[in-house]
């Protein structure tokens, strides 16, 4: 029987990220994937048309139907827009026996439309279940812990900072950044993992999503944290390098 696998988050209907992109990358390791819905958020790749979230209750019926049937160890938490909303996900799932729990803080598109509440910060920042490991970029990072980051020691403070709410790792995913070589930082059991790769020069919709749907797929099939966020990252690269886009309005999303 496949592993089961499940994603926790908004649909994004041209399919470059949220619960579909997702899905995609699951069935394409080999895994089963289950799909919470939190949000329906109608946009193309220059705006977002619209953030509709569902009602906790419907996302808790949701994850009963879920638990009922299967019990899923690896779980990705994407957009929540609601922190009441995000409690409530976070307390069913400190219910459950979870071997990795992947929170990916969608604050805001890449477009710069916010997806999520200002108050989800302390919904995600309090008291992190085990075995949780954040992938916020750097804009959501300075958002999460108040500094500013301009630099690469900066980078790790924020890191070091999340770390200390009690997630067990912290990818700060260097895509904001500035300059031609993009650095991702991985702080993993106090130890720091920095991966550095060519920045493509278009936007690319759904990244976020796709880097932390393959990361938890790579640890649900075995792999070590610090090994799954490395692979991640070079698959995604060589995608980037052997063409595997789909040109859009705005960007491009991945084939």
């Amino acid at each position: 029987m496949k592993k089961s696998i499940l994603t926790i988050a908004g649909f994004d209907p041209i399919s470059g990220a949220g619960v579909v992109r997702d899905t995609q990358i699951f069935v394409e390791k080999g895994l089963y994937p289950l799909v919470c819905i939190t949000s329906i958020v109608p946009q193309t790749t220059c705006k977002i048309l619209e953030v509709f979230a569902l009602s906790g209750e419907t996302v808790l019926k949701e994850l009963e139907a879920i638990y009922t049937e299967f019990k899923p160890e690896f779980v990705k938490v994407g957009l929540v827009p609601l922190p009441e909303l995000m409690e409530s996900i976070l307390y069913l799932l400190r219910t459950k026996q979870l071997s990795c729990l992947i929170i990916d803080p969608i604050i805001k598109a890449g477009t710069g439309d916010p997806l999520a509440s200002n108050k989800i910060k302390e919904a995600i920042l309090g008291n992190p279940l085990p075995n949780t490991i954040i992938t916020p970029n750097i804009k959501e990072a300075e958002f999460l812990t108040g500094l500013r980051i301009e630099s690469f020691e900066d980078v790790k403070k924020a890191a070091e900072r999340l770390e200390n709410y009690g997630f067990k790792g912290v990818l700060i995913k260097g895509g904001h950044g500035k300059g031609n070589q993009i650095q991702d930082v991985f702080l993993y059991e106090n130890e720091f993992q920095i991966f550095t790769h060519p920045r493509f020069p278009h936007e690319i919709h759904g990244t976020g999503c796709t880097l932390s749907s393959l990361i938890l797929s790579f640890i649900a099939l075995g792999h070590s944290p610090p090994e799954a966020v490395e692979k991640s990252i070079r698959e995604i690269e060589n995608w980037i390098k052997n063409g595997k886009l789909i040109k859009l309005s705005c960007s491009y999303v991945f084939q």
